[in-house]
């Protein structure tokens, strides 16, 4: 019977199929997979660092939306007026620092002729939260001690023009108060005291900081801008100390400033905040827990800080 022959060449040498000592040539579809799953890996790291740098440049842009009211939302709109709680009031309009500036809208709020501060006035600074509607509470306290006021919506808030609000901005729309205050309203620098409430604490303290004021007051003091973010899980992940441009800390401030000061707790939960700020501040300084007083003993703890002030 005759032999089948083989079909194998003589001095080749064959591999089964997948042995481990076949050469990396006969391997290609193992190599082909590796190469697929190496390509995707890295195709997943570059789109997470793209969403994380996405993440950071929002973060770096529109940080200043946790901190105060968006424009045309309903918290930045003037919804009443001093009148409605029984105060004397004009609106004004004001020039911004730089030459051809939107306009900031306020309201001049006039004391009595015979009134025991006719002579003082007082530059109030609201929060980032409200309009200057939002302070129509603490318009009618002042009014009622007998002290002129100017109160003002700062960009993006009320009539106020401008996009937005930022802490830059706002520092810079306060000194344009002043500026009204004392060229416009010849205000003598010394009978001028900065009342920041919230947010305007950290800009009424910056004022200070540069400019003579007879006096400084600083009401329920809001948590810092890194404070603030801290409290989004968002933005723990984010490099803060190279992205955060908002600082909202009066304490760099207040640790140097020799300006008489008068710390205010008026509203619930902002004793701890407004206390601690109190602490770092250099004297002369007060401190007055106000928020279960009667409007009578309000009344005399601001008339005893502006007798000892600015009269």
């Amino acid at each position: 019977m005759a032999k089948k022959k083989s079909s194998k060449r003589p001095g080749t040498v064959y591999y089964a199929p997948g042995s481990p000592m076949a050469p990396r040539g006969s391997q290609t579809p193992l190599a082909t997979l590796r190469w697929v799953l190496v390509m995707a890996s890295f195709a997943v790291v570059l789109a997470l660092l793209g969403a994380y740098a996405v993440l950071c440049t929002m973060f770096w842009q529109n940080q200043w939306e946790m901190i105060f009211a968006v424009p045309g939302s309903a918290a930045a709109k003037v919804t009443a007026t001093p009148s409605s709680v029984g105060v004397p009031f004009e609106t004004v309009g004001f020039r911004a620092t730089e030459p051809g500036e939107t306009a900031l809208t306020g309201w001049w709020i006039p004391a009595a002729n015979n009134a025991r501060y006719a002579h003082d006035t007082v530059l109030y600074l609201h929060g980032a939260k409200a309009s200057m509607s939002g302070s129509l509470p603490e318009l009618k306290t002042l009014h009622q001690i007998g002290v002129n006021v100017l109160i003002f919506d700062y960009h993006g808030f009320g009539a106020s023009g401008g996009p937005h609000a930022t802490e830059q901005q706002a520092d810079a729309d306060a000194l344009a108060a002043w500026n009204y205050l004392v060229q416009t309203r010849r205000v003598p620098e010394a009978r001028i005291v900065a009342f920041g409430s919230g947010a305007g604490a950290s800009f009424a303290a910056h004022l200070a900081a540069t400019h003579p004021v007879g006096a400084l007051i600083l009401a329920d003091i809001s948590p810092t801008a890194h404070e603030i973010f801290e409290q989004d899980a968002r933005a723990r992940l984010l490099p803060m100390v190279l992205l955060q441009r908002e600082q909202l800390d009066p304490r760099p401030a207040l640790k140097t400033l020799r300006t008489p000061k008068l710390f205010l707790a008026w509203k619930a939960g902002s004793d701890a905040q407004t206390r601690a700020d109190f602490e770092a501040a250099r004297v002369p300084k007060r401190f007055a827990d106000l928020r279960r007083s009667p409007e009578s003993e309000r009344d005399a703890v601001l008339r005893s800080f502006l007798d000892e002030t600015v009269r």
